[in-house]
């Protein structure tokens, strides 16, 4: 059974964002400026047509930097209201950045690097104090190996 269309309302054409008019007038006279400098001419000589054409821009502009803004913040604020500002993407990526910038502080210390050197120069000494008392080089190095394995906290 055929069912009777619904009247569809149309949306109701989008007027530009409101903002405050001395800063919408304060960016069209910025625009009307730049405008005016590229064209080698006085803001008030510039010709209606571009004038015109200014305001839909600076409106269309203001509109999507508003629009913009409003998205953003509407974002932000889900994620920290619902999430009580455990947002996963952002303390992932606080966590990353600390991670990068610790590990930027530590590579670049001097006494880090020192001290590593010296933890190389010992292992390269056992390494060779192996080999001396009749080791082949595969098997020292593997006694190394196991030596730092035994040593570290990572083992099982």
């Amino acid at each position: 059974m055929p069912t009777p269309r619904m009247p569809v309302n149309p949306a109701p054409a989008r007027q530009p964002n409101d903002i405050d008019p001395v800063k919408r007038k304060a960016v069209t006279d910025a625009a009307s400026a730049a405008v005016a400098k590229a064209l080698g001419v006085q803001p008030a000589a510039i010709p209606k047509v571009t004038k015109d054409q200014l305001a839909e821009a600076v409106n269309a502009a203001i509109d999507q930097r508003v629009t913009a803004y409003v998205s953003q913040t509407a974002k932000r604020e889900v994620a920290t209201t619902l999430w009580s500002g455990n947002d996963l993407a952002q303390r992932i990526a606080d966590i990353a950045k600390l991670a990068k910038d610790s590990a930027s502080s530590i590579v670049s210390n001097a006494d880090f690097i020192k001290s590593l050197e010296e933890g190389a120069k010992i292992q390269k000494a056992k390494f060779d104090a192996y080999v001396k008392a009749g080791f082949g080089k595969p098997e020292a190095f593997e006694l190394l190996k196991a030596e730092m394995y035994a040593k570290s906290k990572l083992r099982p």
